[in-house]
């Protein structure tokens, strides 16, 4: 082989093996087309283990640390730095946002779907503190490293569409008043747009 076409070939070579190691590398991360989210339920519900489910509209607004996520479990990504609830408008009782405890932190939980194709991202919310009150119990609910509230982003066609509560994750419930020590999950689904009322989008990059 002459001398400029081995040098030609060994070029190549690497410049293949480069791209497909900085592929390998893009393949580890998300990108979204927002730094920002807003996220309504209509009737987000906390079912405790005793007692009545309280149903509240609910929002929470936040932002990402960086239009770019990388695909690490537990990876800090945002914070929810405000959070309301129209306690007017509530069925079964009431619920206090302990606006005291804000900015809460949003983690990366995995994905659903098969790449490139995602249908949902998992994230989990740590240090969420609020009360509960539905007559009869009082309680205080705080979310936890160990338990933290959880949910999916249903990602539909690119777009972060819809948030579901991971009704499978318990949270502590702790006394305060008559509350009866126990535990409680969230379930429901609430809309997904960004801050400024727009569509909020994911992809792999």
């Amino acid at each position: 082989m002459k001398p400029s076409l081995k040098l030609l070939y060994t070029a190549l070579a690497a410049t293949l093996l480069l791209s497909l190691a900085v592929g390998g590398a893009s393949a580890n991360r998300l990108s979204l087309s927002e730094n920002q989210f807003d996220i309504r339920w209509g009737a987000l519900e906390f079912v405790p283990s005793s007692g009545s489910t309280v149903r509240c509209p609910v929002t929470l607004l936040g932002t990402f640390h960086s239009q770019t996520i990388r695909k690490v479990i537990n990876n800090l990504i945002g914070a929810v730095d405000h959070a309301v609830v129209a306690n007017a408008l509530c069925v079964g009782g009431r619920a206090t946002v302990l606006t005291a405890t804000l900015p809460w932190h949003v983690r990366y939980n995995g994905f659903t779907g098969t790449l490139p194709n995602i249908t949902g991202v998992g994230l989990t919310l740590v240090g969420a503190s609020f009360r509960i009150d539905n007559g009869t119990l009082s309680c205080l609910a705080r979310t936890d490293t160990t338990d933290p509230a959880g949910g999916i982003a249903n990602v539909s066609g690119g777009q972060v569409r819809t948030l579901t509560a991971d009704s499978s994750r318990t949270i502590d419930l702790e006394n305060e008043g008559f509350c009866a020590f126990g535990s409680g999950r969230f379930a429901g689904t609430g809309d997904v747009e960004n801050r400024r009322g727009g569509l909020l989008f994911i992809s792999l990059i």
